[in-house]
């Protein structure tokens, strides 16, 4: 049988069926030729065989060459990557994105409260018979302590006197931590030219009526000057000319800090506002105060005679790319099922003097300017 004919299924290369010849000759060659030829075709089989194993060789090292380039390739990709990743990381970030984040962890530190609460009604549930024991056995100044210093949660100043410091800071600090929502409710984080003042109701979830009064400008003036005049005004510190009743100091619970009563008359029905109002000085180029009413004070009571407000106000001021003193200003206040007109309706008058109120303010401020530079002040401008 012929060398090749066992081979005769596969195929092979002119190369490989002379390698194959010379390692199984056939028959007729072994007896024909001699044995020099037989030699001569061993020694060029061998060459043959030797060259394709070093052709197989140099394919191996060509390979292995080019996966090192990719593994060095990719390797100088992910160090750009990283490099570039942390010039990101490094770069501070931009308004919005601050605001994101803290919008971010606001709602988180909310939803662990919630979480928290939750769990708290669900365990008191399931262990009730338990914790009335508990309850029954514990010292009874003990419960009256704890609930003295959750009272703030109701906007409520108890008399005692530790509790009461507490929930003055409390009370503010929470609005506080709302502001950049308000703002961004309000949409005067960034503020252009157009409108500067808009006073509106709003329809809240729960069907009460809020009334908003959001207002913006800017004070050609230095920073601290806008803003110790701001603090002046709100705390009281300074007489409102026209202001509708009495705006006045309570008490002055620190350097940022002060409790005053307004007392806002009106042919159609007066009111009463106990607020707190607070200064916080976050930098050079940013200040913001907070105004909160409470609706009970067990140390120093609400006038009976006037209807009770329920408002908060929120004021920053903040230095521009020009060194300009930008100011924003929202005020909310909720109403009386008694001050609605038909079918829910605000009056006119409740617009109009939300307005007219904070005209008083921005004057007011805008007086105290003139005298703290010692002469006149621009009127501020969008």
């Amino acid at each position: 049988m012929d060398s090749t004919s066992a081979w005769s299924g596969l195929e092979l290369t002119l190369e490989e069926c002379e390698i194959l010849d010379v390692i199984c000759p056939s028959t007729s060659s072994t007896s024909s030729e001699s044995s020099d030829e037989q030699q001569r075709k061993r020694r060029h089989a061998a060459k043959l065989a030797t060259q394709r194993t070093q052709r197989h060789r140099k394919k191996q090292q060509d390979e292995l060459m080019y996966l090192k380039r990719k593994v060095d390739e990719l390797q100088a990709q992910l160090k750009q990557l990283t490099v570039s990743q942390k010039a990101l990381s490094a770069e501070p970030a931009s308004k919005w994105e601050k605001l994101a984040r803290d919008e971010r962890k606001r709602q988180q530190v909310v939803s662990n409260e919630n979480s928290r609460l939750k769990a708290a009604i669900e365990e008191q549930v399931q262990f009730a018979e338990c914790l009335v024991e508990m309850i029954k056995k514990r010292p009874r100044l003990t419960l009256a302590n704890e609930e003295t210093r959750d009272q703030w949660k109701l906007l409520k100043l108890v008399a005692e006197p530790t509790a009461r410091l507490e929930a003055i800071h409390a009370i503010a600090d929470r609005e506080y931590a709302k502001i950049d929502s308000v703002f961004i409710e309000a949409g005067i984080v960034d503020v252009g030219a157009g409108d500067r003042r808009r006073a509106m109701p709003v329809m809240l979830t729960n069907g009460d009526i809020e009334v908003q009064e959001i207002t913006y400008g800017r004070f050609a003036v230095p920073l601290f000057i806008v803003a110790e005049a701001a603090w002046d005004v709100l705390r009281g510190a300074v007489e409102l000319q026209a202001f509708p009743g009495h705006y006045t100091i309570v008490e002055d619970v620190d350097a940022s800090t002060s409790y005053i009563n307004a007392l806002c008359l009106h042919e159609l029905g007066n009111s009463q506002s106990r607020a707190i109002v607070k200064k916080y000085m976050e930098s050079p180029s940013r200040c913001v105060i907070v105004v909160r009413s409470v609706m009970e004070d067990e140390a120093k009571p609400l006038d009976p005679a006037y209807e009770i407000c329920d408002e908060v106000m929120w004021l920053s001021l903040d230095m521009d790319e020009a060194g300009v003193a930008l100011g924003r200003f929202v005020q909310k206040a909720r109403l009386r099922p008694g001050e609605l007109g038909a079918g829910g309706v605000v009056p006119d008058y409740l617009m109009d003097a939300f307005t007219e109120s904070t005209r008083t303010f921005e004057n007011a401020i805008k007086t105290r300017i003139e005298k703290l530079m010692g002469g006149c002040c621009q009127p501020w401008t969008v």
